[in-house]
């Protein structure tokens, strides 16, 4: 299983390390930009200590065979 991490901004904007956001955009927040994110701020991306207007969903997604 690999967990996929998506944050969304209503309104748009500058989040710290995740980048800035237009009006309902959603990024996916890759695996170093997690840890580097909880590096700064000691918390987890999915902690959810964002303003409002701001949404974070985690989802787990089966990984595929490899070949």
């Amino acid at each position: 299983m690999k967990m996929k991490v998506e944050v969304t901004s209503r309104d748009g904007g500058q989040i710290p390390m995740l980048g800035t956001f237009e009006p309902g955009e959603t990024k996916v927040i890759d695996e170093l930009t997690q840890a580097q994110f909880e590096a700064n701020y000691g918390y987890k991306v999915t902690a959810g200590n964002y303003t409002a207007g701001v949404t974070c969903c985690v989802t787990l997604e089966e990984e595929g065979e490899e070949a």
